[in-house]
């Protein structure tokens, strides 16, 4: 059956190749779908696919809009998202074929077209600065706000690796820390003295202190119970942050900050952005990034280069576009 071949792919992806459990829900999230149409039209086991039941598929997702609470009924899905959805077909395919449940060897036709290249929106320096600003009163949460954006920015690290990161990665001596990216793999990440120095006194002053609060009763519920951690960052009432409530913090103090459209990646692109333009080689940025792939951090030249245009028209004197007038 399809839902045991895709069962049997979802369970490779974590077991095998250990990959991370919202890799797992998008793949999840983009097969479903597939499978439930082919099953309304009484396509049940994978040695019955045929491309022409995918091209189907995908032609028929082309055409739809995007559903949400927020969506334009006429906004049909981008290229970017109907690349991925390819992509994570085909791979699925290969799984199929690999393990013997598809006799006929398809996937390779299922040829996936490059994306639309999307450059992504970077925080200026001020920003960056004006983000960065300590509050003037110190709280406990507000050391740990201050040290998790410096560290962000200082990084490169992901969302994800900031709320994972546990005290026995940091090896502030050094400075560096040792994080554990996508695929498990483990990479060391250094951080300037700036973010060095609000994580010292994060872990000096405020996550002692979030620790050691007590936990009052709540009307009609149970006390919040204390949970034992190795997390370096914690919420307000010393337990780990889920997922939400971690991004919440980080977009409130943007909000308070006067910048209201950060997005949990832009502090990651910032960091990559900010090092090329200083000089630093792509390489170089790759493995601070924890990418596998050279080709995933060009993206950042071209931000480089459109910024670098703009500057140049901007104040080179023999570069300023001449008025009508002049040019006649």
């Amino acid at each position: 059956m399809l839902e045991d071949a895709l069962d049997n792919f979802l369970a490779t992806l974590r077991q095998e190749l250990r990959r991370a459990d919202q890799t797992l829900v998008t793949y999840s999230a983009q097969l479903r779908p597939l499978i439930k149409w082919l099953q309304d039209r009484n396509v049940t086991e994978p040695d019955d696919l045929k491309l022409s039941h995918i091209h189907a598929y995908l032609l028929a997702e082309q055409q739809r809009t995007q559903i949400g609470p927020h969506r334009e009924s006429d906004k049909a899905l981008s290229s970017s998202t109907m690349t991925l959805k390819k992509k994570i077909i085909r791979r699925f395919l290969v799984h199929c074929e690999e393990e013997g449940l598809i006799t006929k060897k398809f996937a390779d036709l299922l040829k996936l077209s490059r994306a639309e290249q999307r450059i992504p929106r970077t925080l200026s320096y001020k920003e960056v600065k004006q983000l960065l600003q300590p509050d003037k009163k110190e709280t406990p949460d507000g050391l740990c706000d201050q040290a998790i954006l410096e560290l962000a920015y200082a990084s490169g690290m992901r969302i994800s690796e900031l709320r994972a990161l546990e005290i026995k990665m940091l090896v502030l001596e050094s400075d560096f820390i040792r994080v554990i990216g996508k695929g498990n793999k483990e990479r060391p990440v250094p951080m300037g003295q700036k973010a060095k120095e609000a994580l010292k006194r994060y872990l000096d002053k405020g996550r002692p202190a979030l620790i050691s609060q007590e936990t009052k009763p709540r009307k009609g519920r149970k006390p919040r119970r204390r949970i034992d951690t190795n997390r370096v960052f914690l919420n307000h009432w010393g337990n780990p942050f889920g997922k939400t409530a971690f991004w919440k913090r980080i977009k409130r103090r943007a909000l308070a900050r006067n910048i209201p459209q950060l997005t949990p990646h832009q502090l990651r692109h910032s960091f990559a952005t900010h090092l090329l333009e200083r000089g630093a080689d792509l390489r170089t940025i790759q493995e601070f990034l924890g990418h596998s792939q050279l080709s995933t951090v060009e993206i950042y030249t071209h931000v480089s280069q459109n910024k670098a245009r703009r500057e140049y028209w901007r104040h080179h004197p023999r570069a300023r576009r001449k008025k009508p007038q002049e040019e006649a």
